[in-house]
């Protein structure tokens, strides 16, 4: 084997390792938010219809209030991104910054509703997917009353 037949080969090898590596991962965050939601008491389909499981991350952190505020924010900043030329850049932008704090601040209560703190909203703001699967998995438990 040439080199030029060996580097398309290799490329092609890396290329779908990468994507069953990402497939593997959504799996095991799937399971982990369905296991976190089981240790809610809720049924863990709930975790798998996207709008309907942001709400129920809402209602699990106990800030259902907070939901329609965080959806108008996002929704309506994205849909102004993909129509303007600029002239409201600084609207989108204060609606986006509301939505990411919004989702701050329901990532912190999610952690409280498990007993875990601070570092673990950092963690669950930066990596989000690994922490909800850290909270499904691991030995954390939902506290009813806080």
């Amino acid at each position: 084997m040439t080199l030029t037949e060996f580097i398309p080969a290799t490329v092609l090898l890396i290329f779908w390792l990468v994507v069953i590596s990402i497939n593997i991962l959504t799996l095991l965050s799937a399971a982990g938010k369905w296991k976190l939601y089981h240790k809610a008491g809720q049924a863990g389909w709930k975790s798998l219809i996207p709008l309907y499981s942001d709400y129920m991350d809402f209602r699990i952190a106990r800030s259902v209030p907070m939901f329609w505020p965080w959806l108008l924010c996002r929704s309506s900043g994205y849909f102004l991104i993909r129509i303007t030329e600029g002239s409201l850049i600084l609207i989108i932008v204060i609606l986006l910054l509301i939505g990411y704090t919004i989702s701050f601040i329901r990532d912190y209560k999610l952690s409280k509703a498990f007993g875990r703190g601070v570092s673990f909203t950092l963690g669950l703001v930066l990596f989000r997917p690994l922490f909800l699967m850290i909270l499904g998995f691991g030995r954390a438990r939902y506290l009813e009353k806080q």
